[in-house]
């Protein structure tokens, strides 16, 4: 599915059978995209260039993979996938790098990734992963980024990484053998709850410069915190 031009719309549903494959482009302005696939090996990508666009992609089986490559302004994706072996796209995959982007990611399953990158204005991720073995990597460039991601199962680990003014994380796992990795630079910057429930649990948080503060809470034994600030106004 190929589409060019204005006030686009692009829809692509396939139910049941192996070996599903889904591609669909839009450059223009208003565009708006849904695809549901239900069944194995499925794979889908959804790129978009234009301004106000939208993207929704629901896989149901196992070996997934979602690739959403946003571009422009007012974007927003929201994936959500349930079987094994999931991917959210690789590092190149789900970047987003135009202005209002949001991003909306449910994964339930062992094995899963997340590995996305968001670099304009306003920019927010909401992900939640339900499973073991599970992993989720998100870097923010831009300005007013938001992050809230939920885990729960066992060897899991996050990995949160911001750049820009006004940022905040907000992180809750539970389970064992849980890692949570925070950096942020810039201003008016906070991680406003990192919590983990569990044993054996590692978390490692880095805060640089002016107006930072930090709250963690850790429930379990085996524990473990690490936190680092740097500059002015900073409390834990």
């Amino acid at each position: 599915v190929v589409q060019k031009g204005n006030s686009n719309d692009g829809q692509s549903k396939q139910t049941g059978g192996d070996d599903n494959s889904f591609n669909g482009t839009q450059i223009g302005n208003k565009n708006t995209f849904y695809a549901e696939q239900t069944g194995s090996d499925n794979n889908g990508v959804i790129g978009q260039k234009g301004n106000k666009n939208d993207a929704l992609l629901v896989q149901t089986g196992s070996n997934n993979y979602a690739d959403a490559v946003q571009q422009g302004d007012e974007n927003h994706y929201d994936i959500n996938q349930n079987g094994n072996h999931n991917i959210v796209a690789g590092y190149e995959g789900p970047g987003q790098i135009g202005n209002k982007n949001g991003a909306d990611i449910i994964q339930v399953g062992d094995y899963l990734h997340v590995n996305g990158v968001q670099r304009g204005n306003k920019n927010y991720v909401d992900a939640y992963q339900s499973g073991n073995h599970n992993t989720f990597h998100y870097e923010q460039v831009g300005d007013k980024n938001a992050a809230s991601i939920a885990q729960k199962g066992s060897n899991i680990s996050l990995t949160v990484l911001q750049e820009g003014t006004e940022l905040s994380v907000n992180t809750y796992q539970e389970g064992t053998n849980l890692t949570g990795n925070i950096k942020q630079r810039g201003a008016h910057n906070e991680v406003t709850a990192a919590n983990q429930v569990g044993s054996d649990n590692q978390f490692y948080i880095e805060q640089n410069d002016a107006n930072n503060t930090a709250s963690l809470n850790q429930s379990g034994q085996g524990n473990n915190i690490n936190l680092f600030q740097d500059g002015a106004g900073l409390s834990a």
